[in-house]
């Protein structure tokens, strides 16, 4: 649900690509999301994951995260070996 008001169809297995042997220019741990509605691509945005817990937007500056997660809580997963 988005915004509490649409619906936004999802299968992991169509719609997330893990892409191990790809490596991105800006950081060898980046991510690429791509939103896409019946009239097509909405947005696409690349993030990085820096350490720390924070992420740079691709095109920001390094020392300005976009995001900055609380790598303090704790996560039911314990291995990555889930994601597989």
């Amino acid at each position: 649900m988005l915004g509490d008001r649409h619906v936004v169809g999802f299968d992991e297995s169509q719609h997330v690509a893990f892409r191990t042997g790809e490596f991105l220019p800006g950081h060898s741990n980046g991510m690429k999301f791509a939103a896409h509605s019946d009239t097509g691509v909405l947005l696409r945005q690349t993030y990085y994951s820096v350490g720390g817990g924070a992420f740079v937007r691709e095109g920001d500056q390094p020392g300005n995260p976009a995001v900055t997660l609380d790598v303090s809580r704790t996560h039911s997963r314990q291995r990555a070996s889930f994601l597989r």
